[in-house]
Formats: C-alpha cells, structure tokens, sequence
C-alpha cells in the first residue's frame, strides 16, 4: 500500500479538476508545469483533498428551481444544501489527467521519472473509504463494500484504508483526533493521535503526536517512540523511510538509525531491496547498508520494469539504466514511458513510436501522443487528426482512431469517449457500459479491478461512481473517496 510522503503532504488541499499538461504521455518535470511536486501535492495518508464550494447564491438558485420541479412530497437529495467539490485520492502516485484533446490517462508521480513500487486499489480487503455529506454542509465518511453497500455508515471526520489485520485509521468527528477501527466500526484503539497511517500488511502503522512521529502496533502499543518529522511504512526489507527536519534516512524495527539522514528526498526500498534517493540534487539507488549501487546523477528515475531496464531523465532527456547504473539505451529521447509488456513509447520532435529493450524502434514514431501497453497487448495512440485509437505490440491498427479520448485496457476493458459520449468498451471495441450522461471523465482499472467515474450532480459539483468489470457498484453517488496501494 501506498505510504504519505511527508507531513506537510498530508495537509495539502490541491485541484481535482482533470489538468491539461502539456501534449505529452507522460508528466514532466515540475518546471514544465505537468504536475505539481510532489511535497506540494500528497495529503494525508497520501490522499489528496480538494474543496471547493459552488458560490452561494448560484447554488441557492440551482436548489430554489430543483424545488420547484418536484412533488412537495417527494424526496430531493442533495437539493437542500450546496455540495462542495472534493476529491480525496492517493495522490503520492495518483492524477486523473486530461490531456490535448481531452483524453486521459493515469500517470505516477514525477520529478522527472519516478520510483514506483505499489498498485492503485479501490477496494482494500473488500471495503473503500466513501464520503457523504451531511445537512450542514460536512462529509461524513464510511466504508462501503464491493456490492456498494454501506458496511460502516458514514460517522468519522475522515477514514483510511483498511489492513489485513482488519484495522483502519479513523478520524473522530468530534474530537478531530485519529485512532483505528475494526470492521464493525468501533474504535479499536483510541482515537487519540493527531494523525495515523494505515498498517499497509505490516505490523507497524505510523502515527503522529505532539507533531512528532512514532510507531505502534495493532494492540496499540508505542514501539517506536514518537521522535520523527515524517515517517512511513516498512519495506520488505525490514527498513522504514523517515524525515529528521529536512532529511531523509532510514530506521530498523528498533528504531535505530541503519541509514543516517542525510537525503534530500527519498522513497522507499522495492523487492529487490534499492531505494531511489537524492542527493546534491541529483538522484541515485541505494541498498540496504546506504551504499550507492548507482550514483546520484540524474533529474529523475523510474522504478525497474520486468525487463531489468528503469527510465531516468538527465537534463531534458530521457533513457534507460541498468541495475548498476548503465546506459543501456542512451538519453536521447524528448519524452518516453517505462517498459511494459516489452515495449517503450518514446518521442522525438514531438513524434511518437514504440522501442524494445535493444533501443531498436519497433513502432514508428509516427503519433501525436502514445500510451504504455497495459497488459491487454494493446495500446492507445493519438493521431494528427486529434482522434485515438488503440494498435497492437505489431504496430497494427486494432481499434481505428474514432475516439476524443481513450484509457489504458486492464483486464479486457478500457474508457473512451466517443462524440461526447463516456463508454467502457473491450478489446474488439463492443460497448459494454454506457456511462452517465453528466461524466466528465472514466479512469482505467485498478489492480482490484474495479475502477472510479467522475461525474457533475445537479449543482456544477463533482460527484463520484464506480464500477467493476461486471457493470456498476451499487446506485449511489459519493462526494469523496479515497483510493489506496496493496
């Protein structure tokens, strides 16, 4: 599961209104304007909130005329009190993008390419995070099941994503102060922290008192005393990334400094036990004992593909590494996305094509903009003419170019737009949902295979529906939700 960035990441309150980056597949860095860096951008237990309340006496109207077109008896939701605009995401890796054209794609976050070492979920052991709001203006949230069932009514100021030990960080509404619940909704360890992190399948959860970070375990014992600017989850190799003022360093399950602070910034350590960290401005990989396996030199660095090959920028150029920090394909590339299924878009002049892990163009850069292949053998690319369409790993046209904006395929199924109209379709292009005529935007699929529909209510505000690859989950619109990392 994802982990928060740092503390004042927590707290950011950011757009969720889709962006318009630049003509790119891929963010650039922050300079160009692509996406917000990331410490300005991550909130709290890495979800981004956004809020923004419709003016008052155009919502006023708005409910003044929705009265008057209902049955005085009849039930209006919503109709009786202005809706503010929230989003709550994970936003340490997540952005729901539109680009030229308006098509959308879901890209990870970036100082240049970036270390990526966790999948988007929805649903974490079978609940999500929801938000209602209230009579008096305040979201309430809840958790909701995969039927789309409230299985915990809305009644905390704020919730996180549950853990396999069956424990979610909660916020008591009254008190503002955070503790964790069970599956029923009961606190089950008091809610007195000022803020608390998800276990993320670990035995540890970070929470924060006195505005100083610790550590404690699921019968909310203090196992590490609270001590740090920031903290976060433990790697799989027993280490956990923490914050002293301005740099970064890691820690043991005792609490003891194994790598001193010294970063710049810093992320994680993945499965093959390296850790993007930066230093003197530049970045570089780690291991465990904080030996540089490859310097720092570079403006960003993506995490490793299947292939053993991770996208780095240097200067305004994009390549791809080794593991020890070799130029396999050199930086010469204007833009270019990690490896996936074997494959790489790359661009040049503003041209788009595909190469494999030789450097060899496979697929001419012949496109507007290009996304990854994501699993499907399928990929979506824009053509001159402002249309998107998807080819296969061959170059091949598999779904002609007809469409305003087109998503990722996971598992068999992909978001497009098409003469104004949402849709999910499969890999032959048949429509298998028709979405809601008031969608702004469709996300591909996540990991749990199910995915998030952003739609606009009655008032102008953003309101949210999700799906799974069977069709809708359940009836309901939602004012927030948070989507969370395995």
């Amino acid at each position: 599961m994802h982990k928060p960035q740092n503390d004042d990441e927590r707290e950011e309150v950011a757009s969720a209104a889709p962006q318009e980056p630049e003509a790119q597949a891929e963010p650039q860095e922050p300079e160009a304007q692509a996406e917000p860096a990331p410490e300005e951008k991550k909130a709290k237990a890495g979800e981004k909130k956004a809020k923004s309340k419709p003016k008052k006496a155009k919502t006023e109207k708005k409910k003044a005329e929705s009265e008057e077109k209902k049955p005085e008896n009849e039930e209006q939701p919503g109709a009786t009190r202005p809706r503010p605009y929230l989003f709550w995401v994970m936003a340490a890796v997540l952005v729901l993008a539109v680009i030229t054209g308006a098509a959308f794609i879901i890209y990870f976050s970036t100082r240049g390419p970036r270390y990526v070492l966790h999948e988007m979920v929805l649903f974490n052991e079978g609940l999500m995070p929801v938000a209602k709001e209230q009579e008096d203006g305040s979201l309430l949230w809840g958790y909701i099941n995969e039927e789309g069932a409230f299985a915990i009514s809305p009644a905390f100021g704020a919730a996180g994503a549950f853990s396999s030990n069956g424990l979610a960080p909660a916020q008591n509404k009254t008190t503002g102060k955070w503790g964790y619940i069970n599956r029923e909704g009961q606190f089950a360890i008091e809610a007195k922290y000022e803020m608390a992190e998800s276990f993320y399948g670990t035995k540890f959860a970070a929470v924060r008192i006195n505005d100083a970070w610790g550590y404690i375990t699921a019968d909310g014992k203090q196992v590490i005393n609270p001590q740090f600017d920031a903290a976060y989850a433990f790697s799989a190799n027993g280490l956990a990334r923490v914050r002293l003022g301005t740099k970064y360093g890691y820690i043991n399950r005792t609490g003891v400094y194994v790598i001193t602070p010294r970063f710049e910034d810093a992320e994680d350590f993945d499965k093959k036990g390296y850790a993007a960290v930066q230093e003197f401005g530049r970045w570089g990989l780690i291991d465990k004992n904080g030996d540089y396996q490859v310097n720092p030199q570079f403006e960003g660095i993506a995490s490793f593909a299947d292939n053993g090959l991770a996208r780095v920028k240097l200067g305004d150029k994009y390549g791809f590494i080794d593991r020890s920090g070799n130029y396999l394909i050199e930086a010469v590339y204007d833009d270019a996305g990690s490896f996936s299924e074997g494959l790489a878009y790359v661009a040049v002049d503003g041209k788009y094509g595909y190469i494999n892990k030789k450097g060899e163009v496979v697929i001419p850069l012949k496109y507007a903009a290009a996304l990854d292949f994501s699993g499907d053998g399928l990929a979506a690319v824009r053509t001159e003419e402002d249309k998107w369409g998807y080819i296969n790993k061959k170059g091949e046209i598999a779904l002609r170019a007809v469409y305003e904006a087109a998503g990722n395929f996971r598992f068999g199924i992909a978001g497009v737009q098409k003469e104004g109209a949402w849709y999910y379709i499969d890999t032959a292009g048949k429509t298998l949902f028709t979405l809601p005529d008031t969608t702004v935007v469709a996300s591909p699929f996540f990991a749990d295979k199910h995915a998030v529909v952003q739609l606009t209510d009655e008032f102008g505000a953003d309101v949210y529906i999700f799906y799974s690859t069977k069709g809708r989950v359940g009836t309901k619109t939602y004012d927030a939700f948070v989507i969370s990392y395995n």
